[in-house]
């Protein structure tokens, strides 16, 4: 009987401790309605749903994409430098290896939350090129609590969360844990299981991961605050270097720096003259056969210039498992009555050309992404034209000045429209 009773006090000192940091935690300050949240570009704040639901503004456009949202970021023109909040308020959603999959489900698990009923997807020509995704590189972005969010979302169709669970527990078949999880969490919100058990242990990974979630979240953000002083008492993550309010100095067409968004409410932006600027601020930055950023070209291309000849001939563009996530994307926009804009970024011609993977065979995996778009009336902007444009990429696939230029016209403009 003493030995019980030990055992039952140390039980509820032990719950009572772990409640205390699940209540610390949970309920931490991470200052996500802040606009610096909003466009901070971090994996901890991708997979923390409940963090990204917090951050929707009644004006919140969310940009969904991938590794090009973290590159040329202390460029003028890259999007959040670009805008004031008031000429474009949205929150960008990926990182490397972020596909279609991982947005829709992260899509319908913000959806209810959206008072903006747009988005943007930022379509990496690179997701459709092989016949699948890696179950790797999706298990490293799988969210449990974006994919709670989808199971309890009451506007998704049984019909339609049974097909994004199929799929999810095909790209995690390879990850025994993470299966584990979605088999309970399917089990209690998409099969309402009456089992005591199962529906116990679905309760605990939820406990559990949302709270691993919220927790590396706000070890990330204080990171940032510890390496970045300048972003202040209200924890707002800046740009690396730079203090949380500070901009970074911009040569306008008039040659004159100035400083604070190019952008902002009551201008009317001259397109072609920010890209004739940014392109001017790399001409001296490209001397190279594949017309990429130098250092890129020293550091990563020169030395398998020779041996990547035709690297890429014959790689399937039109046969990918991804063609089937897009459509799955799309449908939960279609019953969250959401628009969604497709943008097929640019490559680098001249590499990929190189490579093996010409220009039929791209147009192949394009043509194919605005078929399945056409099937829901989505918006599709191809920027293919830029594929042999100067300045536009930094090496095979990621924007540089001109093109976060072009980028950032495209989504000004569908923000802007009705």
């Amino acid at each position: 009987m003493k030995r019980l009773k030990a055992f039952a006090a140390a039980l509820v000192i032990f719950l009572c401790i772990t409640g205390g940091i699940r209540m610390v935690v949970m309920h931490s300050g991470v200052h996500s309605s802040s606009r610096e949240f909003r466009y901070w570009y971090n994996p901890y704040k991708d997979k923390s749903a409940p963090s990204l639901q917090e951050a929707l503004g009644k004006n919140t456009m969310v940009i969904f994409g991938s590794s090009e949202l973290g590159h040329s970021r202390k460029s003028p023109y890259y999007i959040k430098n670009m805008f004031s909040e008031k000429a474009l308020d949205a929150m960008l959603i990926g990182q490397p290896y972020s596909q279609d999959m991982n947005h829709a489900t992260t899509l319908a698990a913000l959806a209810p939350y959206m008072k903006s009923r747009k988005v943007v997807l930022l379509l990496s020509p690179t997701w459709f090129m092989g016949k699948d995704t890696s179950p790797e590189n999706f298990s490293i972005r799988y969210s449990d609590s974006a994919y709670i969010g989808m199971l309890r979302n009451p506007d998704i169709s049984p019909a339609l969360k049974r097909s994004m669970a199929q799929r999810t527990r095909h790209l995690l078949r390879n990850d025994k844990a993470a299966l584990s999880r979605v088999k309970a969490y399917d089990a209690v919100y998409l099969n309402d299981t009456r089992d005591p058990f199962t529906r116990l242990k679905a309760r605990y990974y939820q406990n559990h991961t949302m709270l691993q979630e919220r927790a590396a979240l706000l070890m990330a953000e204080q990171y940032r605050r510890i390496s970045d002083p300048g972003t202040g008492a209200s924890g707002a993550p800046g740009l690396p270097g730079k203090s949380g309010n500070a901009e970074p100095a911009r040569l306008h067409s008039s040659g004159l720096r100035s400083s604070g968004p190019i952008v902002s409410p009551g201008t009317t932006p001259d397109w072609q003259a920010l890209q004739e600027e940014a392109l001017a601020g790399v001409d001296r930055k490209t001397n190279n056969p594949l017309m990429m950023k130098d250092s890129v070209w020293k550091t990563r291309f020169r030395s398998k210039y020779r041996s990547s000849k035709e690297l890429h001939a014959g790689t399937e563009t039109t046969v990918s498992g991804e063609y089937g996530d897009l459509e799955l994307f799309l449908q939960v926009c279609k019953e969250e009555n959401i628009k969604p804009l497709l943008i097929i970024q640019p490559v680098n011609g001249f590499w990929y050309d190189h490579s093996g993977l010409k220009a039929p065979a791209r147009d192949g995996y394009r043509a194919k992404i605005k078929d399945v778009a056409s099937r829901y009336d989505a918006q599709v902007t191809d920027l293919s034209q830029y594929d042999y444009e100067p300045g536009v990429l930094t090496d095979a696939v990621h924007p540089w000045g001109k093109g976060w230029v072009i980028l950032d016209e495209v989504i000004y403009n569908y923000y802007k429209a009705p």
